[in-house]
């Protein structure tokens, strides 16, 4: 039964209160709203390979400070594709921090489900 609450997942974002949090949310769906560190948005976009395929989706973002990150209203990811396949591409990095992997993981796995549920919109949020 759905009584209006919204579901949040908290599990990367716990114990880090008071210091920098994405947060993820997909109108229009059942998936949760996902509340991430920022320091395992660092570990993950802080380095963006050199291909010359040049940067896009969280990578451009995260680097140039723009997009969804450009400041601190929720923004609207309005190419969802584009953010997944620039997160697919960074599957094979090492991560410093034990945690990261798993944190990579939910958010590739959250945004390929949000477009498959036909999101109406996909909105992220640094605080």
């Amino acid at each position: 039964m759905n009584i209006g609450q919204t579901l949040h997942h908290t599990k990367y974002y716990d114990g880090y209160e008071g210091c920098g949090e994405i947060e993820l949310t997909a109108r229009g769906t059942s998936l949760p709203v996902l509340h991430i560190w920022e320091g395992y948005f660092s570990e993950i976009f802080d380095n963006p390979p050199l291909d010359g395929q040049g940067w896009c989706g969280f990578t451009r973002d995260y680097n140039q400070c723009e997009g969804t990150f450009n400041n601190h209203e929720p923004q609207r990811i309005s190419n969802l594709q584009e953010y997944i396949d620039d997160m697919s591409r960074r599957k094979e990095d090492c991560w410093e921090l034990s945690e990261t992997e798993a944190v990579y993981n939910l958010i590739l796995k959250w945004l390929i489900s949000a477009k498959k549920s036909g999101s109406e919109e996909v909105l992220i949020k640094l605080d």
